[in-house]
């Protein structure tokens, strides 16, 4: 009777291997599927005002419908491949009873069985398939927390910038770079790049987009290592200083300031916790955000901002990451188009808010507006990831070609206005 009971069991076995023989690839297709859709629902969502604006209802609308017929179709051809060993584990699970009945009916006729053990295995027969079904649900369940595990993994397992053996720490801010080269993948954009700011100087960088100024801001910064060529940081190569050091060191101000789901303090104080809330108002003060904090915001310093909270506009969003930086009060001050989202009235504030910041400090500034840095000790300017030209605004403006042509557009766009146009007796 129990080898009767048993009989379904390898048959069980065989067609769920069948059903699951490429789990693991057809789950890493369905994820990948998954988050494609994901990723294009919430674009169209968030991008709806734009789409209606451009008239791309329609080839939107059909990106998005793709995206959703491909997970449709990477769902229904995997339940083709799996229905049919499918269908057959599922009939198989309630099949014991074929094998057990017959069994222990001639073994009760016999009188080799006794009924009280018959009506056992009946009801055994029926009972030990259902943790087998349950098994079934708790494979596919892991194999999903498997893939999605293996997805973080390949984040959190990339190799992290290597912390110098013998580390050592810089006895003055100045920044060097020799001969550096740098490349994203196998796309190269910075090649031989050679300069130095002394401590306490500002230095600019300017040039048309795409020429690896961001970059160069980054490679200090040591968000990435350099594969030729060496950065330095009061002599000493930025390798062999500590990491946890040196961004101690650096204040970075982005064009694109992230704002976190939190109160303005807690953002303005963000990784200096031990800071007073009296030390975070003066920093908002410096920065020219405080009378905007204290008179606009609903719960002034208190105010949860960000994504689940009140939304700022640019020109807010970049004088809270001023008095980020300022409170910081690091010796390096690293400023990458720090006013390209200012309205005038906040680009002036937070020029106020830079005379604040910089003092005595190493500066590298990034900047498109010309007139922000004429005043700047020595300017760079770069042309495809290569230094062409390098001086003062006033050496620059005789002597060189490149800068004195981006000038005289600053200049141009300045006193650029709309006009009318006429077209058919309409003004337009």
């Amino acid at each position: 009777m129990a080898l009767a009971t048993i009989v379904p069991l390898p048959l069980i076995f065989i067609a769920w291997s069948f059903a699951f023989s490429n789990n693991k690839s057809e789950m890493k297709k369905y994820h990948t599927a998954m988050e494609n859709m994901n990723n294009t629902i919430v674009e169209y969502v968030r991008g709806m005002s734009v789409i209606k604006i451009f008239n791309l209802t329609v080839q939107s609308f059909t990106r998005f419908q793709s995206t959703v017929y491909a997970f449709r179709d990477c769902c229904n051809d995997w339940t083709e491949r799996s229905i049919t060993p499918w269908a057959v584990f599922i009939a198989l699970l309630g099949s014991p009873l074929l094998f057990i009945l017959p069994v222990g009916v001639w073994l009760y006729l016999s009188g080799q069985l006794q009924l009280p053990v018959f009506i056992l295995f009946l009801i055994v027969g029926v009972a030990y398939m259902k943790p087998i079904y349950q098994l079934v649900f708790v494979s596919g369940t892991l194999a999903q927390i498997t893939e999605g595990i293996s997805r973080i993994d390949a984040i959190l397992e990339r190799k992290s910038l290597p912390e110098p053996a013998n580390p050592k720490f810089p006895e003055n801010y100045s920044i060097e770079f020799q001969d550096v080269d740098f490349a994203y993948d196998k796309t190269q954009v910075i090649y031989d790049v050679n300069f130095k700011i002394d401590e306490g100087k500002i230095f600019a960088l300017v040039g048309p987009s795409g020429s690896g100024k961001t970059t160069i801001a980054n490679l200090t910064a040591r968000l990435w290592d350099i594969e030729k060529g060496r950065i330095l940081i009061g002599g000493i190569n930025i390798k062999d200083i500590p990491l946890d050091y040196l961004m101690d060191k650096m204040a970075l101000v982005f064009q694109d300031v992230f704002i976190f789901s939190d109160t303005v303090l807690e953002n303005i104080r963000m990784g200096r916790e031990n800071m007073t809330e009296k030390e975070v108002i003066a920093a908002a003060k410096a920065a020219n955000i405080h009378d905007f904090i204290k008179n606009e915001l609903p719960a002034g310093y208190d105010t949860l901002i960000g994504e689940a909270g009140v939304h700022l506009s640019g020109g807010e969003k970049q004088r809270i990451s001023l008095a980020r930086a300022i409170l910081k009060d690091a010796p390096i001050v690293i400023l990458d188009e720090a006013t390209a989202f200012a309205d005038p009235e906040n680009e002036v504030k937070i020029q106020e808010a830079f005379s604040e910041l910089l003092k005595n400090k190493t500066v590298l500034i990034i900047a498109h507006r010309l007139s922000t840095i004429t005043d700047s000790d020595q300017i760079m300017v770069l042309d495809e990831g290569k230094i062409v030209e390098m001086g003062t605004h006033n050496k620059l403006l005789k002597n060189m070609q490149l800068y004195s042509e981006m000038w005289e557009s600053h200049n141009s766009a300045k006193k650029w206005t709309f006009k009318s146009t006429k077209i058919e007796g309409d003004v337009i």
